[in-house]
């Protein structure tokens, strides 16, 4: 069993210390514990606003590269991506199963799961796929 954590590894540990949730490998001998850094709910909405400020505005030229960067959103995607990846080669390659989860099980565990659904399943990849 591979247990993924979508958030970093000192959010987790920040949890433990305030008595939230956490595993300990002491109850899963034959796992391992994958942290993917993602960016929590705050951080994404925020990052979010700043793209929808950027896109209201009118193109500036080389700015708008500039100021997208800003945003941190193409970060964020990157992140949500490079944690789908890793969870579909650890099922397809690796043959693992998967406990996935963050501190609520809100947007990074249902959009790390579906992406990597979507990695897995080459029939979702089609147009018909996707409109089903």
């Amino acid at each position: 069993l591979l247990i993924v954590d979508c958030r970093s590894r000192m959010s987790a540990t920040g949890n433990a210390v305030m008595g939230k949730g956490t595993e300990s490998l002491g109850h899963y001998r034959t796992s391992t514990i994958q942290f993917l850094e993602i960016a929590n709910i705050h951080k994404m909405r925020s990052s979010f606003a700043r793209l929808h400020e950027l896109q209201c505005r009118p193109a500036r030229g080389g700015d708008y590269l500039r100021l997208l960067e800003e945003t941190q959103w193409l970060r964020h995607l990157s992140s949500l991506l490079r944690g789908a990846v890793a969870c579909a080669d650890a099922v397809h390659a690796r043959h693992r199963s998967l406990l996935v989860h963050c501190s609520d099980g809100w947007d990074r565990t249902a959009q790390v799961c579906v992406l990597t659904q979507l990695l897995l399943d080459p029939h979702f990849r089609t147009l018909r796929g996707l409109c089903t």
